[in-house]
């Protein structure tokens, strides 16, 4: 008889299970933009990994989760412009879920990612 999860565990599967793309640990210059109150946002940041699903970077500047921004990442194959959402924050820390990438964009993210590692989460293990 199949038991229920103690209070306080996690029943969904491991993060890599649910994710739809891999992740690669590129390291990239990437610009935000955003508009708040008819006033533009530029924050520049460097990524920690990135997916043809998304990206997460660190940034200095304040984004809300469900905000929609413009970033641009600087691959090695050339600028990729991508509308994009907020998706989560720790600290500094963001992560993007891309909004309508294009095949070829998602052809440029793999090519810059030819011999890149895989991405390896440094967070405890579920």
């Amino acid at each position: 008889m199949p038991t229920e999860p103690a209070a306080g565990t996690l029943s969904s599967p491991k993060q890599s299970e649910r994710r739809k793309h891999s992740r690669f640990a590129l390291v990239a210059s990437i610009t935000v933009q955003t508009k708040i109150s008819e006033r533009l946002i530029n924050s520049k940041g460097m990524t920690v990994e990135i997916s043809q699903g998304g990206v997460s970077a660190y940034l200095r500047e304040e984004f809300e989760a469900g905000q929609q921004v413009t970033l641009q990442v600087d691959l090695s194959t050339g600028p990729l412009t991508v509308s994009a959402v907020v998706r989560s924050r720790m600290g500094y820390r963001y992560g993007f879920q891309f909004l309508n990438l294009l095949p070829e964009q998602g052809q440029k993210i793999q090519a810059s990612c030819k011999g890149v590692p895989p991405y390896r989460s440094r967070l405890p293990a579920e």
